[in-house]
């Protein structure tokens, strides 16, 4: 990862945690790590735990780019889910019994303005 997609990438989360706090979440981790992998966010609601995924792409063609989400593979789902049943057993919560769903933000940054989708419970996709 060069330092400009690094860079890209926590402004990102950072914009994304500030659009998900103006929306009510409360943010409990950032770039959270576990033998099966990171979660970017990790927030909550009066309802649930949510385990965001964040994906950052740079457009300055103007043009509708491909959408950072095309970056969630399968693979990449699967690594998610178990980083988050890590995340619940090291919290000592049960995942049975406790409510969380993994969530995906989509932040575009664009010269002139940002586009951020926020798509909840994408392990229903």
């Amino acid at each position: 990862m060069t330092k400009r997609t690094r860079g890209l990438g926590n402004r990102g989360e950072a914009l994304a945690a500030a659009y998900l706090r103006e929306r009510g979440y409360q943010i409990i981790a950032q770039n959270w790590r576990a033998l099966p992998g990171e979660i970017d966010l990790i927030a909550q609601t009066a309802q649930e735990i949510v385990f965001i995924e964040v994906k950052t792409r740079y457009d300055d063609t103007g043009a509708e780019a491909v959408s950072p989400l095309e970056a969630i593979t399968r693979t990449k789902m699967l690594r998610l889910q178990r980083a988050a049943y890590a995340y619940l057993n090291q919290h000592a919560l049960d995942p049975d019994l406790t409510h969380w769903r993994i969530d995906a933000v989509a932040v575009i940054v664009r010269p002139d303005r940002t586009h951020i989708d926020h798509y909840q419970d994408v392990l229903q996709w």
